[in-house]
């Protein structure tokens, strides 16, 4: 694709379905089957950074917020914000909309967590966490614990940077 205009924003060809990406490094725009176009850049490991949609911003804001938000990385600038499991689990259940029983799931899975920090979570615990569940139970237990972990590293949260990892010994 060539380097991304206002022009070419505008006229993105929607895919049938799903979403496609057109990068113009290192901004991206992603367009949704539905038409909707979001700005976005790679931060790091592969993991995506909204920067915001296209006609609430202009090409050329999201093109200095990419840049911006690169050099931050670079100079270390753009950090988790470290907080507990028990906080981030309390705001996660407060605006989780889901029904009543896929709720208890939810605090359920979320309540065997038990390391102090967000961040210092790893696969080991993870793995205690679902260790001794039947099939059923560990499938909704990871799906739960999924969702979480996704949410703790969007934004505004921005609770995490990636996953948790096995610890190196």
């Amino acid at each position: 694709m060539p380097r991304l205009t206002d022009l070419a924003v505008k006229n993105l060809a929607l895919p049938e379905r799903g979403h496609a990406t057109y990068w113009d490094r290192p901004l991206g725009v992603r367009v949704s089957s539905t038409g909707v176009k979001t700005f976005i850049v790679i931060l790091h490991s592969g993991r995506r950074h909204r920067i915001g949609r296209y006609g609430d911003i202009t090409l050329a804001q999201a093109r200095e917020a990419a840049q911006r938000l690169k050099a931050e990385k670079t100079l270390g600038r753009i950090f988790p914000v470290s907080v507990s499991v028990s906080e981030a689990r309390e705001r996660y259940l407060e605006q989780l909309d889901v029904r009543a029983n896929t709720r208890l799931y939810y605090e359920r899975n979320l309540n065997r967590l038990k390391a102090g920090k967000l961040a210092d979570l790893s696969l080991e615990e993870i793995n205690r966490v679902i260790t001794g569940l039947g099939s059923t139970s560990r499938n909704q237990a990871l799906a739960s614990l999924r969702a979480f972990f996704k949410w703790c590293a969007r934004p505004p949260q921005n609770y995490l940077d990636r996953q948790p990892e096995r610890r190196q010994p």
